[in-house]
């Protein structure tokens, strides 16, 4: 009997810290929390696979020279990195109330493949890892597939070049919070080169309001599969709070609340051409510029430009710029991006209206189908659009809308026989339908 009531015991304490190590008990800003740990968003914390150990500045006796054990911990986290062994699963966790100073270049190396860095307690006393003395000092993390969740990383000095400087794939930061003093730059918080593929910024938190620093998130090389969402990067950015001049592949930028830029002119997300990938839902400020975000060539996939989904651009046309016959230097939009259906061309004349050609003619650029200037997808009279008229695809002569517009392809708008005379102007407005979800075109006076 009594061997069976031990065994009895033991299961219910192995359910009992089951229980412990894998609950979630409330929602945390842009994650979850467990027992006062921060956790990546909808997931959790799992049990670690291998060795445990414990920094924490603020516990009397803490000392590199110790165990490493919760009553006995380290006293630097650089030192607990070291410890660890790589690939292995081992995990460090940071006692509220630590503090440690990074003043060097690498002056904190994260440089051991595999660990896990969690800081316990809540935002309020969780650790803090401060960055001072010189403007080279930072955080390296250069060894594959580490993750910190939560803690502050605090600027404290003036130009500082890097908060984390990534130089390997897989990095993952959930919840943490990297802030610069009330009078301190920073060129770039989280700088990416080329090795840093599939890292994810979850839930992060980049505060930065001097003017003069120069950007949330940069990469300095491609990178592959950078996913940010769930972040807040607010700051006065000189160049943007995501920024890019490389040629990324697989971004995913998502559901973040806010990403803001006070700097007059210059964008909230600024990404190369030749970027590709995702944006959707995010929340965007940039001062002075009605379109915050330049996302090179990420499909903006927010639900407000899901495929089906209509909208309209607008431009305006004067006469004498009219082309005869020809689709040179009579574009009236811009290359699609992504593919449309153009349904419809609303034209609303001045009091003098179009003139000197005897029908007026809207073609496109298609690789197929009806396309050329000789091809045109709508024709009407000049009479049509003469002084004060109205006219839609009801009007027209002849059309053939609803048309296909492919992605990079062009509207044009040009006379049949002539070109246009007189002062006159024209305002369109053509309503187009997406095909591919996120895709636009801006239209072009003429």
């Amino acid at each position: 009997m009594r061997k069976i009531l031990n065994i009895f015991l033991v299961l219910v304490l192995l359910l009992f810290s089951s229980n412990i190590a894998f609950a979630t008990i409330s929602n945390f800003p842009y994650g979850l929390s467990s027992f006062g740990v921060v956790l990546p968003t909808g997931g959790s914390l799992q049990a670690p696979a291998g060795d445990v150990y414990y920094v924490g500045s603020a516990i009397a006796g803490a000392s590199d020279g110790n165990d490493g054990l919760r009553s006995q911990p380290f006293n630097t986290l650089n030192y607990a990195v070291g410890r660890c062994a790589a690939n292995k699963g081992d995990r460090i966790y940071v006692l509220p109330g630590h503090t440690e100073t990074v003043s060097s270049a690498g002056g904190l190396d994260l440089d051991v493949a595999g660990i896990e860095i969690v800081f316990l307690g809540t935002k309020e006393d969780q650790g803090v890892i401060t960055l001072s003395t010189l403007a080279a000092a930072d955080i390296d993390v250069d060894a594959a597939n580490i993750r910190i969740v939560g803690g502050e990383f605090y600027v404290g000095i003036d130009v500082l070049a890097n908060v984390f400087d990534v130089n390997a794939a897989g990095f993952e930061m959930y919840g943490s919070l990297i802030r610069s003093g009330a009078t301190y730059q920073t060129t770039s918080n989280i700088t990416l080169d080329g090795n840093a593929d599939n890292c994810i910024l979850d839930g992060v938190t980049i505060l930065s309001k001097t003017a003069g620093s120069t950007s949330g998130i940069t990469t300095t090389a491609p990178v592959d599969r950078l996913t940010v969402r769930n972040c807040i990067i607010d700051g006065d950015w000189s160049s943007a709070g995501i920024y890019s001049a490389t040629a990324n592949t697989n971004m995913a930028i998502y559901d973040n609340p806010m990403i803001r830029n006070d700097q007059s002119g210059d964008h909230a997300i600024e990404l190369s051409a030749a970027s590709t990938g995702f944006y959707k839902d995010n929340g965007l400020y940039a001062n002075s510029l009605s379109n915050p975000i330049d996302p090179g060539s990420l499909v903006d996939l927010s639900a407000s430009k899901a495929a089906g989904t209509q909208f309209t651009v607008t431009c305006e046309i004067t006469s004498s710029s009219i082309p005869s016959n020809t689709q040179t230097a009579a574009a009236i939009t811009g290359a699609a991006e992504g593919t449309l259906m153009l349904t419809d061309i609303l034209i609303n004349t001045d009091s003098t209206g179009l003139a000197g050609f005897t029908n007026i003619e809207f073609s496109v650029d298609n690789t197929n189908g009806v396309a050329g200037a000789s091809l045109p997808i709508v024709l009407e009279a000049a009479a049509g659009v003469g002084a004060s008229l109205s006219e839609s695809k009801k009007d027209y002569t002849t059309h053939t809308m609803p048309m296909q517009i492919e992605s990079g392809s062009i509207v044009y708008c040009h006379g049949d026989d002539s070109g246009g005379s007189g002062g006159g102007k024209a305002y369109m407005t053509l309503v187009f339908t997406r095909v591919t979800a996120g895709a636009e075109i801006i239209g072009v006076n003429l």
